[in-house]
């Protein structure tokens, strides 16, 4: 989508009576303000979500919201409108950003998110739904569980990353720039004294982040088509990324290839957030598919144990990209199956078809890095295990986790299934079980509700969720922390118990170690 992406302070004008040149007096009246990232508009089949500003941006008189009361006087009393907030992260949540946009007093926000700031134990901020996926997942229709009705996932979730809010809004990371909008432009010229605002002359901010998009993804990408031979602009870019998979011991086509024979294992690479390039999160995802790519590598020392036996079943490590979005990838990788055309150019390379009669079982790493004292659980789908051979192949997929962890002799570690009957989490599972039903477990570190308070935001990094480097590391130096020790120990765990599906044995099952020193 074609977008200009610009923040800057207007500073009450100085009038020099001298031979400067224009871009002289220029610097005299803008402050560029260049560590941000902008809010971007997006779109579904029906709707538009996300920023924009106006074509030349969006003017607002500077307003600091450091409290509650701050908002409040702006939203009551302030009378210089239309005003561009400057936020501390812990106000801009939904609440106050439904008050904002109901008021029409305000054309702008920008939101502090300082890359060394210690947030609140008490706050969270997720921008997915407290029911993440919950239209395109298994339980949409289902009178029991549709709607997390038995178990809401994300309790943080406020929905603000799927709202359209009309006006545009940045995240500004430079300290040194936040210091300047505070102090030289909103204290120096706006701040009230004594609760009586300002005359002018006022410092305002121009927040420009035009987006030519509109209406719907359909619309946007007609559009985008009309113009493509008259104009380079672009209205849309589509969503659009790869799965990645590699199964131990691929079967040739002129081979035959048994039934329930592979054994799935899997992690989702992607994750959202209302600001561009800020959603690389930790805890979902990247200590997940961490997780998994430690096990492949304990699994690969020890392949020959499964390629050569004929009675083995295969491992296919898989990757998903798209989940954080309607299961884009798994549902993508279920039509491919479902349509006889899995895996991908098949033919050229001589690989069988693989359909999901094939499929043994299917384990996914959720959530699995705010574990307390080691602590782990199995998710399951409780709709399938109706079916009574079902529920037993469940069942031993969880016996086959406590051998494995048995067998490592480490107290700080359990692995175990949920207490009481309840769905799956979000999880990438879900979009294979509504096609067919296949024995499968979700591993994660929460039981019901997530640990996690930041999922699928900005805020979800080693900082945010209280870890950090050691004291005498540099920050850019991946150092050995409590963090990476809990996932060689997890991913230990993982691949002894994919060993012992695969083999149905424990033998040398000791010699399958992952070797992860650092994250």
């Amino acid at each position: 989508m074609a977008d200009w992406r610009k923040c800057m302070l207007l500073l009450p004008l100085v009038v020099l009576i001298n031979t400067a040149s224009g871009t002289r007096v220029q610097k005299l009246i803008y402050f560029d303000v260049t560590g941000t990232s902008a809010c971007f508009r997006r779109f579904n089949g029906t709707h538009q979500i996300g920023c924009t500003s106006d074509l030349t941006g969006n003017v607002g008189v500077v307003h600091y919201i450091e409290n509650k009361s701050d908002l409040d006087w702006v939203l009551e009393a302030g009378p210089h409108q239309p005003y561009a907030l400057l936020m501390e992260p812990e106000h801009f949540n939904r609440t106050n950003v439904i008050a904002i946009k109901q008021s029409g007093k305000v054309n702008g926000i920008m939101v502090i998110n300082k890359e060394n700031s210690t947030l609140p134990s008490s706050f969270h901020f997720s921008p997915d739904q407290s029911c993440p996926n919950n239209v395109n997942g298994l339980y949409d229709k289902n009178s029991q569980y549709a709607d997390c009705s038995n178990v809401t996932w994300n309790t943080a979730g406020n929905g603000l990353m799927f709202m359209d809010f009309g006006m545009p809004i940045f995240s500004v990371q430079n300290e040194t720039e936040i210091d300047y909008i505070i102090h030289k432009c909103f204290a120096a010229f706006n701040k009230p004294i004594n609760g009586t605002p300002r005359e002018h002359p006022l410092c305002a901010a121009q927040l420009k982040d035009f987006m030519t998009g509109a209406k719907d993804s359909h619309t946007c990408l007609s559009r985008t088509k009309r113009i493509i031979n008259i104009n380079p602009e672009t209205y849309c870019d589509p969503l659009g990324d790869q799965n990645v998979y590699g199964l131990l011991k691929p079967v040739s086509n002129n081979e035959s290839l048994p039934q329930k024979s592979i054994i799935m294992a899997t992690a989702r690479l992607d994750s959202f957030g209302l600001f561009e390039a800020q959603y690389a999160e930790l805890e979902s995802p990247v200590v997940s598919f961490i997780t998994l790519l430690a096990a492949a590598e304990a699994i690969g020392r020890v392949k020959q144990d499964i390629v050569e036996d004929k009675n083995a079943k295969d491992i296919m490590f898989t990757f998903f990209q798209g989940e954080s979005l309607d299961y884009i990838g798994s549902g993508r990788m279920v039509y491919d199956i479902e349509t006889g055309v899995f895996p991908q150019n098949k033919d050229k390379y001589g690989i069988h078809v693989m359909n999901f009669s094939h499929i043994a079982h299917f384990v996914e790493v959720g959530q699995v890095g705010l574990a307390e004292g080691g602590a782990y659980y199995l998710h399951s789908d409780p709709v399938s295990q109706r079916d009574g051979q079902l529920a037993k192949e469940v069942t031993k997929l969880k016996i086959n986790f406590q051998e494995a962890v048995a067998s490592m002799n480490i107290t700080n570690l359990t692995i175990e299934g949920t207490a009481v009957p309840q769905p799956l989490p979000p999880a990438s599972f879900q979009s294979f079980l509504k096609k067919a039903n296949i024995s499968g477990v979700v591993l994660a570190d929460h039981e019901r509700e997530f640990k996690n308070r930041f999922y699928n935001s900005r805020l979800d990094t080693l900082k945010g969720q209280g870890m950090d480097w050691p004291s005498d590391r540099p920050e850019n130096f991946n150092t050995t922390i409590q963090l990476s020790r809990d996932i060689q120990i997890l991913a230990t765990a993982l691949a002894r118990s994919l060993y012992i599906m695969a083999t149905n044995s424990t033998q040398n099952i000791s010699r399958i170690n992952a070797a992860l020193d650092e994250v």
